[in-house]
């Protein structure tokens, strides 16, 4: 037992001690039960326990502190919780009150007393019994191909209620929600062993109700506009047609005239990578992502904007980009294309103007290490709450990686139907299925896309590009016999590609 008296610190023990000089070797007997001065640098010893008083502070108090670089070295330790500091006072007494809190957690309740009041205070998610149950029956987890992070995962359950005496098997997932009796829930995030789950839950009536009613308004709002005769929106169409209506005679024989002089200069050229590139735009591919069939312009594009977050690379438009790293991986990998929005995340990977390179994501003095592989762990067991800008833009930039990954290694796009099924396959999933085949075996669509691919690649070389435009036009006539009803009309494609 310590005792701080007159600037001075003292203890007592009930068990006979014995002190002893650290330099010294001689040991003296103290008295059991009795105030002793404490002195520094001295060894004392009660039965088997034996401690030295380093130092004493007799004004120091114990205080939390933000966790800070060097933190180690000054003797201090990181509890990895967060804390909450609260003043509760009335009017004459103010108390402070340290709360410690854990991710997913509620902290443990700390009470003070303002006179004869005791106040307890706890911090952290709200504790809620629901009208039901939910069973987890299974959880499962995707990867990127040759990558260990998750592409998507889910959690297959089943909702129990005794009130409505009903089974309901569910399956959560990115964008697909459980939504049962006034409660939402999400698929947030799953545990380290990868065999638990975690959801978010929301239970907000009024505020989805009035968010959803400002989207009606806001609808009926902008279909007002379009349609009333005394909008601004109308008088400008008016006046745009007056004014075309003017130029149209002229326009019509200018635009024969320029159709005639193109048809002939058409006539005259050889066919162009440009020529080739607007045959490609109309390709039919499936999207793996969404299961959707669109032309390979509208494939290419999202995949451009997704990993470099503009509409065209140094002028080059989407599809020739994506077609040129399928065809000629090894040109793509230094170039800086793969955006990092976040600038300490930028820093740490050596982004130049918030872009880096493919290679730029691999240590290659390390068994060309993955670098982002720790990272991505462990924001996928953090709860979507929780995520910061950072860990946000880690999983951003892993994507990124990984859809280039997919594309220079040939599972993306997918152009191949099948027959009787609606997944359509890529260059490597041809190549997987017909790995061990002798070249006589292969099958007609798995040639058709690796000619493909093989004339792409010397055209962009030597500029010649009438054996690209014949494999890509036997890959669209393979397309037409076996993609059955899952191809979609000549006119339905022209209209997205217009828009």
């Amino acid at each position: 037992l310590f005792s701080f008296q007159d600037d001075q610190l003292y203890f007592k023990s009930k068990m006979p001690l014995v002190e002893m000089g650290m330099m010294e070797k001689s040991q003296e007997e103290l008295e059991s039960n009795a105030w002793i001065e404490a002195k520094q640098r001295t060894i004392y010893q009660a039965g088997n326990i034996v401690f030295v008083i380093k130092s004493f502070m007799p004004k120091a108090k114990k205080d939390l502190a933000p966790i800070s670089s060097g933190m180690g070295e000054s003797g201090m330790k990181a509890s990895n919780k967060n804390a909450i500091v609260f003043n509760v006072s009335d009017d004459n007494v103010t108390r402070k009150v340290h709360l410690l809190t854990a991710e997913n957690q509620v902290s443990e309740p700390v009470s003070c007393k303002l006179g004869d009041v005791e106040v307890t205070l706890s911090y952290g998610m709200l504790t809620r019994k629901m009208p039901f149950s939910i069973t987890l029956r299974k959880f499962e987890i995707e990867r990127y191909p040759g990558s260990d992070s998750p592409s998507s995962y889910a959690s297959e359950i089943s909702v129990s209620d005794p009130e409505q005496k009903a089974e309901i098997p569910f399956r959560i997932f990115m964008n697909n929600i459980l939504k049962y009796k006034g409660y939402r829930f999400f698929q947030t995030s799953y545990d380290e062993d990868e065999q638990g789950t975690i959801l978010s839950v929301s239970h907000d009536y009024w505020g989805t109700f009035v968010s959803y009613t400002g989207y009606l308004l806001l609808l009926l709002g902008m279909t007002w506009t379009l349609f009333n005769k005394n909008s601004r929106f109308s008088k400008l169409l008016n006046m745009i047609s007056e004014v075309q209506k003017e130029r149209k005679s002229g326009k019509n024989l200018l635009l024969v005239l320029v159709l005639v002089f193109a048809s002939y200069q058409a006539v005259a050229q050889n066919l162009t990578k440009n020529d080739h590139l607007a045959t490609l735009n109309s390709l039919l591919v499936q999207d793996k992502a969404q299961g959707r069939i669109e032309p390979f312009g509208t494939l290419a594009s999202d995949l451009l904007r997704k990993i470099y977050k503009k509409s065209n690379y140094n002028g080059k438009k989407p599809v020739e980009v994506i077609i040129s790293m399928s065809t000629r991986p090894s040109d793509w990998l230094n170039e800086r294309m793969i955006k990092v929005a976040n600038p300490e995340l930028a820093k740490e990977l050596g982004a130049v103007n918030g872009y880096i390179s493919y290679n730029q994501a691999y240590d290659f003095e390390n068994n060309s290490a993955y670098r982002l592989k720790d990272k991505v762990e462990q924001v996928y067991h953090k709860p979507q709450s929780d995520q910061n800008s950072y860990d946000k833009e880690i999983l951003n930039v892993d994507e990124r990686i990984n859809i280039c990954y997919g594309i220079f290694n040939g599972e993306m796009p997918a152009f191949v139907p099948q027959a009787g099924n609606n997944k359509w396959l890529a260059l490597s999933d041809l190549h997987n299925e017909n790995e061990f085949e002798p070249a006589e075996n292969q099958p007609e669509s798995m040639l058709l896309v690796a000619n493909y691919y093989k004339a792409v690649s010397e055209a962009l070389v030597s500029g010649e590009w009438k054996n690209a435009q014949n494999s890509l036009t036997k890959l669209k006539e393979h397309q037409t016999r076996t993609g059955g009803q899952a191809i979609p009309s000549p006119t339905k494609v022209r209209l997205e590609i217009l828009y």
